[in-house]
């Protein structure tokens, strides 16, 4: 069966490719997927990014895009809410 999971980390990443990033799963270590990653998925094409997630740049990436999520949810839970009224 074949997982999808990162094999290997991509050097270096760029902030610009992290900063555009969409969303963002953590990828254990299990089965065929034998590398701890983050990957990050980027809307355009629907690429994958798979970074070091102990690296300094990718945990900032994560926290960022944490931060937005957290934002967008609350934004979309007031325009819910108004217009239920």
């Amino acid at each position: 069966v074949f997982e999808d999971c990162c094999l290997a980390y991509h050097y270096p990443i760029g902030w610009a490719v992290l900063r555009r990033a969409w969303t963002y799963r953590i990828q254990e270590v299990s089965g065929s997927c034998n590398l701890p990653a983050a990957i990050f998925y980027l809307p355009k094409r629907h690429r994958k990014v798979c970074g070091n997630p102990k690296s300094r740049e990718v945990q900032r990436a994560m926290k960022l895009l944490d931060a937005r999520n957290k934002v967008f949810a609350k934004l979309r839970h007031n325009t819910q809410t108004f217009q239920g009224l």
